[in-house]
């Protein structure tokens, strides 16, 4: 044997003939389904004519369900990707946190990501991509996830808005061609490319789009 034992339905595991005076050391390496690994190894000596016994407990894994939803009509988006890590900037993955590159994650068509099999742990949630016609949501979000437990997090976000600049000659609906605007936002700063200028078309017409 490789020293390597499965308990029995009972969750036992029985070791015989044990030689008097032996220290056996104990540690776990894999939990079952639904349960995280008791890392810490324990040990006792073998006494002749008695039966000595190491017990471990278990705690159930966690769960995270991430939600998105538009902030103005609570319409779950589907198609929404985010990023998942632990504390230390590990990738956290969908088996418990193992099996996983980039810990990337896309919102389903109900616009839920459900992660199970979650060791106590905090996890970093960044989104890095939003639907289209979405503004995307910067700010990260930190949850502790607690053995035996469901966390909910639930984001955001704001559809992005257009705006229609219209030059016309005074008093009539004639549009003016070659015309510059220059466009910031209330602090001053320039909005779009070009240092926030843009230029009317055969239509008189200036469109923004995809704007916060």
């Amino acid at each position: 044997t490789d020293g390597e034992y499965v308990p029995d339905e009972h969750g036992q595991i029985v070791l015989r003939d044990l030689e008097p005076g032996t220290v056996i050391t104990a540690k776990e390496v894999k939990a079952a389904d639904g349960y995280f690994a008791n890392s810490d190894p324990k040990s006792i000596t073998i006494q002749s004519g008695d039966v000595q016994t190491l017990t471990f407990y278990n705690s159930p894994t966690g769960t995270l369900i991430l939600t998105k939803r538009d902030r103005a009509t609570d319409k779950p988006l589907s198609g929404a990707k985010f990023q998942i890590t632990d504390a230390s900037g590990a990738y956290v993955g969908s088996d418990g946190g193992k099996q996983t590159s980039n810990g990337e994650y896309i919102t389903g068509a109900d616009g839920t990501i459900r992660i199970t099999g979650l060791q106590p742990c905090t996890l970093v949630i960044r989104e890095v991509k939003v639907p289209d016609g979405y503004t995307l949501n910067t700010q990260p979000t930190t949850v502790e996830i607690k053995a035996n437990d469901t966390q909910t997090v639930n984001v955001y976000n704001d559809a992005t808005q257009t705006l229609t600049i219209n030059k016309f000659i005074a008093d009539t609906t004639t549009p003016i061609e070659g015309v510059t605007f220059l466009v910031t936002s209330s602090d001053g700063t320039v909005v779009g490319p070009n240092n926030g200028e843009f230029v009317t078309d055969r239509n008189g017409r200036i469109v923004l789009t995809d704007l916060v």
